[in-house]
This record gives structure tokens, sequence and C-alpha cells, in this order.
């Protein structure tokens, strides 16, 4: 046992040096300080910004509004209504009576072997005419310098694909305990230093509601076509772009960029449902001994201190490692602006992270239908 111990206490503080080392890597996107104007001697490059809106009555103008108001001079903004059946079309059709440049298209239907958003981002893709496509969510704000400080990144990077991680709004119960594992699980076990540097496709992080993509690569690879059926589009259509030899970074985009994926239980609930057990290739295996590893790691501690507690013995090594677990928490709190008092509910967000992730599985190996969107989606 205290071989045991020693060596999870060993691990855990392994992987709290890769999380800091991670933060140190993982770069704030920079406001420039010399903005693109319409009077700069060379033209900026054109941007298409594409936005894939399926019953987003309750997000689409506050995203839309955020886009407009851009202090970049050089884009054009595309949204396509794909076949809501709330008012997202009159709400658009409302904001085209104010900016007349907004593009609004009207989704056809979804063709077989699709999903849903890889087909509508396509479809987009075919009405843009930058040499830049900016991907982004309906549910998405964004700060005045998003586009500009994005692209000037970018070019500045020598890379066909740039992705950010945007500012997680959390309101309701659900949300503060489930969604404070996005970025536990992204920076805590994937080196990103070495991620940048290694030719392996899968070693890539991308989050959809902000992906800039060269368009010329886009569509010399395939863009949404290559992989027109995979649930979870953002990670595959980064591997694509590593995979075909260009170059993807992953920034921190928290202060031009905020979303809020889910509202309530059922829906945060029905959408991880949907894509969890594809993150690990629908491959049993990896996930049972990815949630075997948390466990031993991140839950059984807690179990193990609360025993000491309850028989009035404070044994070092659990006490050790649910300090570790802490800091590992407050520090990703602290980085990216989080509740500290939901740092306690650490054991419970894991718990109901596992139940996510085992749904999702047995929703893929026994072929049950997730609706979303009133959509149906099968893995």
């Amino acid at each position: 046992m205290i071989i045991y111990n020693i060596i999870v206490t060993v691990i855990l503080l392994a992987i709290l040096l890769n999380l800091l080392n991670n933060l140190e890597s993982l770069k704030h996107l920079k406001k420039e300080e010399k903005p693109y104007t319409k009077h700069s001697l060379v033209e900026p490059s054109f941007v298409s910004v594409l936005i894939p809106a399926r019953n987003e009555s309750k997000n689409i103008e506050r995203c839309i509004i955020s886009l407009l108001n851009q202090d970049y001079p050089n884009y054009e903004i595309i949204v396509l209504d794909d076949n809501s059946e709330d008012d997202t079309m009159e709400k658009l059709q409302k904001i085209k009576g104010e900016y007349p440049n907004l593009i609004i298209h009207s989704g056809e239907p979804l063709l077989e072997g699709w999903t849903g958003k890889n087909f509508a981002c396509y479809t987009l893709s075919r009405y843009a005419k930058g040499k830049w496509l900016l991907f982004t969510d309906a549910d998405t704000v964004h700060a005045q310098n998003s586009i500009s400080s994005s692209i000037a990144t970018i070019q500045r990077e020598n890379a066909e694909l740039l992705s950010l991680m945007p500012c997680l709004v959390m309101k309701s119960f659900s949300e503060k305990l489930f969604m404070p594992l996005a970025h536990f699980a992204l920076l805590s076990f994937l080196p990103l230093k070495m991620m940048n540097t290694i030719k392996e496709p899968r070693a890539v992080i991308a989050m959809g509601p902000f992906m800039l993509i060269n368009a010329e690569f886009y569509r010399r690879m395939g863009g949404h076509e290559k992989n027109k059926s995979e649930i979870v589009d953002d990670l595959k259509l980064a591997q694509e772009v590593k995979k075909n030899g260009g170059k993807v970074v992953f920034m921190d985009g928290s202060d031009e960029v905020s979303v809020r994926f889910y509202t309530n239980f059922k829906d945060l609930w029905n959408g991880f449902s949907k894509n969890s057990f594809a993150a690990f290739d629908n491959s049993p295996l990896i996930l049972l001994l990815f949630l075997s590893f948390n466990f031993c790691l991140y839950l059984l501690p807690y179990f193990l201190f609360l025993s000491g507690i309850l028989k009035f013995q404070l044994t070092l090594f659990p006490f050790l490692q649910v300090s570790l677990i802490t800091l590992h928490r407050f520090v990703l709190s602290l980085r990216f602006k989080i509740n500290l008092w939901l740092i306690i509910l650490h054991p419970l967000s894991l718990l109901f992270g596992f139940l996510i992730a085992l749904n999702s599985m047995q929703l893929t190996l026994l072929n049950k239908a997730v609706f979303w969107k009133e959509r149906v989606y099968r893995s």
C-alpha cells in the first residue's frame, strides 16, 4: 500500500508540473498594438466568418452583433440557418434590416451520412470568398479584436489553423459542476510543447467555437467533407490539418471569445453524451483505462482521506494527494477565473463526468439514439 501511495503521489505531482508547463505554453491571444485600418498601406486578408445556426433564437443576435462590431476592416459574415424550427431566421432578417451586409442562407436538407454541423460548415464554405475561414458557433460572443488579433497571430505563427480556448460561461449548477473539467482534461495530461513538434496527427487540441483556417488549405485537404460523419468535428478537422502537413496552433482566447455551451442539465447531459465517447476513438478499452486511471488518481484519495478523518487518523499520503489535487484545481481556477468554491466539488464533478462518458459509450455500443436540436445522432 505504501508503494501504491508513493506512485500515486509522484504521478499527481508530475501531472501538476505538466499543467504548470502547459499553462505557461498556452499563450494569451494578444491584442495588436497596430490594428488594421481601412487606410493601411497593405490591405489585410479577406476573412469569411461562417456561422452555422440551428434553433439558436436565444443566442444569435448577441453573437452576430459582436461580430458586426469588429475592428478588422476586411471581412464578411455568412450565417446558415440550418433548418431551424424556432424563430432564428426571423431574428436574422431583423438584424439584416439594420446591417444589410450580413449574408444569410437557408440550409439544404441534411444529406445521408453527414452530421448536422459538418454539413452546415461544408455548405458555408461553398459560399465563402475569404482567404481565411473563421468557423464560429452561434452561441459565441466576440470581443472587438477577436478577428484582428487572430489573423495577426496565425500569420505570425505561419500556421494553417488557429483554435482558441474560449471563456466558458457557467450559470446553472450542472454547468458549474461539469464545465471546469474541460480545462482539467485538456491541459492536465497532454504536453502542449511536445504536441506542437511531433508529427502524430492525433496530437492536437482544438475547440469548435473558434476555428480559423486557411481557405486554400481547407479545400485542398477536403474540408468538413473529409470527416462528414464525425461527431467530434473540431478535433477531426485539426487532425486532418496536421495529417496533411499543416501547422495547428491552440491559444487562450478567453479574453476574446466567450461561450455558454449548455444552459440546463438535460442539454448538457445529451450534448456531451453525444460526443464524449468519440473523443476516445469509440474504444471501450481506452475509455475504461482512462476512467480507471482518473479514479485512482483523483477520486480514491478523497475516500481514503475521509476514511482517515472518520477514524481520527490523518494519514500522510491521502493528505498529500488531496492537497495536490486541490492545488491543481486552484491553479486552473485562477487562470480561467472560475469560482474557487467549486474546487470542493471536484470529486462530484469527476463522478458526473464519469457518468456522462459511460452513458456516451453505452449509447454508441448499443446503437441508441441521442436527440440533439431535434435531430437523431448515432455514433
